[in-house]
């Protein structure tokens, strides 16, 4: 009889509650979120990118629709500058500069690597520091050490840890792709299966010294 039909046809015996050691690792990790690109953002996003990432700043907040000049047609006056509207539109600018999506250089504003990627992935990704624990079993062994660290501890046994100590953080401008598109790592994978949720941690390290934890876990047993 295959292991599969004995599963299938097996019966529920008992199930007891009992507690499992494991190693307790602290993680320096660096992560970021993503979410979906805000319209703001993407207008202003798409009108750099259509004109080689920069454009006047005056000419930006009239081409928006903001009164930033005096202007005409055919002799009389048509669109009157509004000291308000400029404030408005310097508003706006920076709410974007903020997030790293745009710089604004004297006269002009300019599109960074992150609102280039912003734009083509719409997302708006913001990026933190933090830490986050890294379990290990204690006392279970393995003829296949990989087994052991690679072992999906949420997915298996319901072990988990979040993000703690969190920092929003800007990361160069000019790294920014490598960060967004990182390479995985056997331990980012490891706290990728420690993670309830999906982390997209781009770096970790593994402090040297850990503490020791119990769980409480429930065993079932078949026949």
């Amino acid at each position: 009889m295959k292991i599969t039909d004995k599963i299938a046809n097996a019966e529920f015996i008992y199930s007891t509650l009992t507690k499992w050691g494991v190693k307790k690792y602290t993680c320096d990790i660096l992560y970021f979120t993503e979410e979906p690109l805000d319209d703001l953002y993407d207008v202003i996003c798409s009108i750099l990118a259509a004109s080689d990432g920069f454009y006047d700043k005056r000419s930006l907040g009239v081409l928006l629709g903001f009164s930033m000049v005096n202007q005409e047609n055919e002799g009389k006056p048509e669109i009157y500058f509004d000291i308000a509207e400029v404030r408005m539109f310097e508003d706006i600018l920076k709410k974007v500069e903020d997030e790293h999506l745009i710089k604004v250089v004297e006269h002009d504003v300019i599109l960074t690597n992150l609102g280039k990627i912003s734009l083509e992935e719409k997302k708006h990704f913001k990026f933190f520091s933090g830490t986050k624990y890294l379990f290990e079993h204690q006392k279970l062994k393995s003829d296949t050490p990989t087994a052991l660290s690679m072992f999906p501890f949420y997915k298996d046994m319901g072990i988990y840890s979040d993000m703690v100590e969190k920092k929003q953080i800007w990361p160069d401008d000019e790294i920014i792709d490598s960060i967004i598109h990182y390479e995985m790592t056997p331990l980012l994978k490891r706290l990728e299966y420690q993670s309830k949720e999906k982390a997209n941690i781009y770096q970790a390290e593994q402090q040297e010294y850990f503490d020791l934890d119990n769980r409480n876990l429930f065993i079932y047993s078949i026949l």
